[in-house]
């Protein structure tokens, strides 16, 4: 892990099916503390109630944050002959990596916290795959 990298979380409740952030994780009893109203209102969760999504450390060309299971829009700045393309934020280990949603062993990175910059990407979150599933449809 890069020094100096924010490590947060946010999670998908599977009950009430939103996604909300984690305000602490006790994985001594496996239980999560989550901020259910964006206004201090905590609930506690067992860690199979829930899908925690990590923080890649990274903002998107608009200053939002980037997190695991995001669906992005890459645009190539650096290489012309690239199509942009729609994208899901996944863990490769202990980095991140993009895959597309439609296309079978499709993965550009892993890449490291903090710096897309030698790799000419450009990325804007449209969504996420829990709020957003209709963009996964996109391409079909």
């Amino acid at each position: 892990m890069q020094a100096g990298r924010e490590v947060k979380y946010r999670a998908f409740v599977h009950s009430v099916k939103w996604v909300v952030d984690v305000v602490a994780i006790d994985f001594s009893i496996k239980e999560v503390e989550l901020d259910m109203s964006g206004t201090g209102d905590t609930a506690y969760y067992r860690f199979d109630e829930v899908d925690l999504l990590q923080f890649t450390g990274l903002r998107d060309k608009n200053g939002k944050e980037i997190y695991e299971k995001d669906i992005v829009w890459v645009e190539h700045a650096l290489v012309s002959n690239v199509p942009s393309y729609q994208a899901v934020i996944e863990w490769d280990k202990y980095r991140f990596a993009l895959t597309k949603p439609n296309e079978i062993n499709y993965q550009v990175g892993p890449f490291p916290y903090n710096n897309l910059d030698p790799f000419g990407l450009n990325l804007e979150v449209l969504g996420n795959i829990y709020k957003n599933p209709e963009l996964l449809e996109v391409g079909k």
